[in-house]
């Protein structure tokens, strides 16, 4: 009973006003019913940009912008709780997670509000960091065209960006927990996923897939090329991230090429030995050269090689380049030929083009190529008239 004495009589001695002015490390204020700071300890001051002189007027200024939407709830229910924004002095913002209640007096009749105040900015900017982060990431993934996604060692989805979602007609979020059983009807192909899933976890080692079939969700039948990395997280599980390539447009023009080159041998074996890169003096000056037949890109150098060989042993000073019974050139071909007709002009002499196709004039339209300072006839004859003429010679009707 003395001791309860003695520290009765100590807690008399004890200022609490000063208490909790001094010690209580949350921000404390009391304000009236309608919001008017009457009360604030240290730690407010310093939270609130305030000064120990501050008047009551600025400091009502800290709830001030608050306190219509949160009077309700405190008429209503007597407490609010809650994270507020308030902008200091200085033009520091801050995050502040806040609590109040009403004090009521002995008739329980509200007479203020007691609000404390923590400062979680520093807490609520590395949160929002991370989000951001967090988005950031998601974009990244989401705005990469190639399928990524991480499973678990159940095979798992947990993580799935959107192409792989697309591919399987649902959105990113619908695909984790769900196996790839649960998504692909195409039994097959979910067990060469899973035997690949099963060998990188069991040798823990990268395994690159050169091609998969993937039966999308509209039916088509698309084809991967996929890397698969195993990896352990912080908390010891096992995981495979997966990156998966779409390649089945390359796969396609693969086999289009091949289907296209068996066509060209095929033609090549069953037509006559076509002539290569002939060169025909005709008279002084005047060089022929006559193509027939298919021209390649290595075809096409040999004969800017013959006319360049054959300009200088002939001393010409007009070559007649007739492509007459050349039926179509590619890209590559049409580049070569402008080349050659470049390379005789700096040779100095000019050439003459003759027997242009419509196919062949189409394709060098469509390429861009200028062949307005060439001398083009509409065959061989009027070609060698025309190369005649530029020597002086008269030619006869």
């Amino acid at each position: 009973m003395k001791n309860d004495l003695t520290l009765h009589d100590s807690l008399k001695e004890i200022d609490f006003q000063a208490l909790l002015r001094d010690y209580v490390l949350d921000a404390v204020l009391l304000t009236t019913m309608d919001g008017n700071v009457r009360y604030w300890n240290r730690t407010a001051e310093a939270l609130f940009g305030l000064s120990a002189a501050a008047s009551e007027a600025q400091v009502e200024t800290v709830l001030r912008a608050h306190w219509a939407e949160i009077g309700a709830q405190l008429q209503s229910e007597g407490y609010w709780r809650g994270t507020l924004q308030y902008q200091r002095a200085d033009g520091q913002w801050l995050y502040l997670e806040t609590q109040m209640a009403l004090v009521r007096d002995k008739r329980e009749r509200p007479t203020a509000v007691m609000v404390t105040s923590r400062d979680i900015t520093a807490e609520r900017r590395l949160i929002q960091q991370m989000e951001n982060q967090q988005a950031f990431l998601r974009q990244i993934i989401d705005t990469n065209p190639n399928i990524i996604f991480v499973k678990n060692a159940e095979g798992r989805f947990t993580l799935a960006n959107k192409a792989l979602a697309d591919s399987l007609g649902t959105t990113p979020e619908s695909l984790i927990g769900k196996s790839d059983a649960d998504l692909n009807p195409n039994t097959e192909e979910v067990r060469q996923y899973q035997a690949d899933d099963a060998l990188v976890l069991q040798t823990m080692e990268a395994r690159l897939v050169a091609e998969e079939p993937a039966t999308y969700a509209n039916g088509e039948l698309h084809w991967h090329q996929a890397i698969k990395v195993p990896f352990v997280a912080a908390d010891g599980q096992k995981y495979i991230l997966g990156i998966g390539i779409d390649i089945t447009e390359r796969k396609r023009a693969e086999e289009e090429r091949e289907r296209l080159h068996q066509q060209i041998v095929d033609a090549q074996r069953e037509a006559l030995r076509e002539l290569s890169t002939p060169i025909i003096p005709l008279f002084d000056g005047i060089l022929v050269m006559p193509l027939i037949g298919s021209i390649d890109t290595l075809r096409a150098r040999d004969i800017m090689r013959s006319l360049l060989a054959g300009v200088s042993q002939y001393k010409a000073q007009i070559v007649i380049l007739d492509i007459t019974g050349v039926p179509l050139v590619d890209t590559g071909v049409a580049n070569h030929l402008d080349k050659a007709i470049q390379a005789v002009r700096l040779k100095g002499a000019k050439t003459v083009v003759t027997g242009i196709s419509d196919a062949v004039a189409e394709t060098i339209v469509d390429l861009g190529i200028d062949w307005s300072k060439v001398d083009v006839q509409r065959d061989l004859q009027a070609g060698l008239k025309a190369a005649l003429e530029r020597l002086g010679m008269k030619v006869g009707r």
